[in-house]
């Protein structure tokens, strides 16, 4: 049968750290926690808009690579709510309708490699080049 056993933490090296350290440790440690789900909670469900905008993107990354749709995968879709018609992609000598458009960054991969679309105002673009 085991006894009881007192644990001495006094010789821990914790014991002997600021009682402030040690809570401004645990408040970082929750603060990067909450963050990365903040961070999870900006992207979202795949809906149906974010859908059809998916397949924009991906049928014209795949007309301009000239490769199969199945080459291409989903990375990462965001909400983005853009500043203007540009989408954030902005042409040089263009005007751009000053309202704020719904939409979505979507990433694409090829091969390892990423590409960036904005989405928004039934269209898609790639900034890409610009």
């Amino acid at each position: 049968m085991m006894g009881k056993r007192n644990i001495n933490f006094s010789r821990s090296p914790l014991a002997k750290t600021p009682q402030w350290l040690l809570m401004a440790a645990v408040i970082l440690i929750a603060g990067l926690i909450f963050q990365k789900e903040m961070i999870s909670l900006k992207q979202v469900n795949v809906g149906s808009e974010a859908s059809k905008y998916i397949g924009m993107a991906t049928s014209d990354l795949a007309k301009k690579l000239a490769i199969g749709k199945e080459n291409i995968t989903l990375k990462d879709v965001t909400q983005k709510d853009w500043s203007n018609t540009s989408l954030g992609c902005p042409k040089k000598d263009m005007l751009y309708a000053q309202v704020i458009v719904p939409g979505y960054v979507i990433v694409l991969d090829v091969s390892g490699i990423p590409y960036v679309y904005h989405a928004g105002s039934n269209r898609v673009v790639s900034c890409q080049g610009n």
